[in-house]
């Protein structure tokens, strides 16, 4: 046999064990082929693996050498592979040596990183100083094939597995991604919801009067389960906030994440010195998947600042296999004309309380009052709903009309606003409840 049959012969065999081992792992193996003899691409065998709905591309470089190997070979084989694909941070390059060492002043273990620093893709390399013989014991018909002889050693194959997948899912491409309790804090804050909460609903269309006793709509969650760039759009007051926290607090989990993160972020505070990056935690990249929730863009002193980086931030972020959902809440008038322009994002509309929900809710904060019509109004959404009823329980009756209602959800919405809202922006009390009399 020639040496270039054998080198197609270790590859063939490599290729299957690699294959095997992945799937035993829990990977699903989508596509294995060992490269023709004679190319110079920079790798021997490709596997492209799947799991959790995504591919991953794995390029196995394959050296049989008896004696140490200069680690120079394989630096010129990663270089070969970057000029000829367009890899990035997703893509894993493995270079194996079973029968000797990559000689280096450090080893292998030490390399791995810092050649993953180099490359756009990551890297690692397994050799004889870091148990690649105790890993093709694994398939004892292969290491025979491979060595000449039968496996004279005692391994712990739960352990060697263990090993192996610790190398993979330590990479970036196919990091295991872990939520500490003590991330929750920084990832969406220290968030819960009022005990008297009530799941709201939305639609593609502004509410319309006789719409008000339909409960036809979908749920915030709902509709992130099938869209990935959203704006929740509503009145001041109507709840957009809750509903948001509502999304990020169902979907945090803690411990192995295998789905979307969330990261729940106010604007209030977000100044023209920030970028969307600087604004985030500072290790969210590290996350495989987002679920980015980013809370009143109308709360922003400069939103056209704002627009332009977060459109950088999106093409930025476009180019890693990393899939960012965007949700983001804005009072309708903004968004309709100041915000309306952002390309690939779909308009969502905060329906109001059912009928039946507001009186429910009411009943609960004020038991014994009969509400005529005239008060319907007061029951679409819980700060609405609040408004009243602190007003019958501290006068002990009914209004007599709206009007007063309306002015006290006009000072307390100011008052709450300039304190929790408009952090960044001025606003003039006086002025807008001047301009918000009725005329003679």
């Amino acid at each position: 046999m020639t040496s270039q049959e054998k080198g197609s012969l270790f590859e063939n065999i490599t290729k299957d064990f690699f294959v095997s081992l992945l799937e035993r792992i829990g990977f699903t193996v989508t596509k294995a082929r060992a490269q023709k003899s004679g190319s110079q691409n920079g790798f021997d065998i490709l596997i492209i693996v799947s799991k959790n709905y995504k591919e991953n591309k794995i390029f196995i470089e394959c050296k049989n050498y008896e004696s140490d190997l200069a680690i120079g070979n394989i630096v010129k084989k990663g270089l070969n592979l970057e000029s000829n694909y367009d890899l990035d941070e997703n893509d894993l390059f493995i270079a194996i040596n079973p029968k000797s060492n990559f000689s280096n002043e450090d080893n292998s273990e030490k390399l791995s990183p810092i050649l993953s620093n180099k490359f756009p893709f990551s890297y690692y390399a397994l050799d004889l100083s870091n148990g690649i013989r105790e890993l093709f014991a694994l398939d004892k018909i292969f290491y025979k094939e491979l060595y000449g002889q039968d496996v004279d050693f005692v391994i712990n194959e739960n352990k060697v597995i263990a090993k192996f997948e610790n190398i993979i899912f330590s990479r970036k491409p196919f990091k295991k991604i872990i939520i500490k309790v003590e991330d929750k804090e920084k990832f969406i804050g220290n968030v819960s919801l009022d005990k008297d909460y009530i799941e709201r609903t939305l639609s593609e269309e502004l509410q319309k009067d006789n719409d008000y006793f339909k409960n036809n709509r979908l749920t915030l969650s709902e509709i992130v389960n099938e869209q990935n760039n959203l704006f929740i759009l509503g009145n001041p007051g109507s709840g957009k906030s809750t509903e948001l926290l509502k999304l990020a607090l169902s979907n945090w989990k803690e411990g192995e994440v295998d789905n979307h993160s969330p990261i729940f972020k106010s604007l209030k505070n977000f100044s023209n010195t920030d970028t969307i990056d600087s604004f985030l935690p500072t290790n969210w990249m590290e996350l495989n998947d987002v679920l980015l929730i980013l809370d009143g863009i109308d709360e922003i002193a400069d939103i056209e600042s704002f627009k332009s980086k977060f459109q950088n931030f999106i093409e930025n972020n476009s180019h890693f296999k990393r899939s960012i959902k965007y949700v983001i809440s804005c009072r309708t008038n903004i968004y309709e004309s100041i915000v309306i322009g952002l390309p690939s994002f779909k308009t969502f509309y905060l329906q109001d309380l059912t009928y039946d929900q507001g009186i429910k809710l009411f009943n609960k904060k004020c038991k014994g009052f009969n509400l005529n019509d005239k008060f319907n109004i007061f029951l679409k959404n819980p700060f609405l709903i609040n408004i009243l009823a602190d007003y019958i329980s501290e006068k002990n009756e009914l209004p007599t009309s709206t009007a007063n209602l309306w002015k006290v959800y006009l000072d307390k919405r100011l008052a709450y606003d300039k304190k929790n809202k408009l952090v960044k922006v001025s606003i003039d009390p006086l002025l807008i409840k001047k301009y918000s009399k009725k005329p003679l």
